[in-house]
C-alpha cells in the first residue's frame, strides 16, 4: 500500500501507537493522461531517452478514458524526469 498523506507527522504518530512499521519515504511521480493505447509508452519512451531507470510503475483507468500511473524513480531523478515530461 502506497500512502500520501497531507500530514506526514500524524501518519507517523499514528502508525506508532498501532505498532505498524512503515517503509519509505520513497520517489515516486504520478501521471495522469487520456487512456488510449500507447499512451503510457510515450511517457517511458521519454523517460528512457533521458536515461531514467524506473523500477517500479503501478496504473490504472477511471473508466471514462482517462489513466494514472505511479512511477517510482531514483530520488536524484526525478527533477530531469519531471522537466522531460512537461
Amino acid at each position: 500500500m502506497t500512502l500520501f498523506p497531507s500530514d506526514v507527522a500524524s501518519l507517523l504518530e499514528a502508525a506508532k501507537v498501532e505498532g505498524i512499521t512503515l517503509d519509505g519515504p520513497h520517489a515516486a511521480i504520478f501521471v495522469q493522461g487520456e487512456d488510449r493505447i500507447g499512451a503510457f509508452a510515450g511517457v517511458l519512451s521519454k523517460l528512457a531517452a533521458i536515461e531514467v531507470n524506473v523500477f517500479s510503475v503501478h496504473g490504472m483507468t477511471d473508466g471514462r478514458g482517462g489513466f494514472g500511473y505511479l512511477i517510482y524513480l531514483k530520488p536524484s531523478d526525478i527533477d530531469r524526469a519531471l522537466k522531460a515530461l512537461n
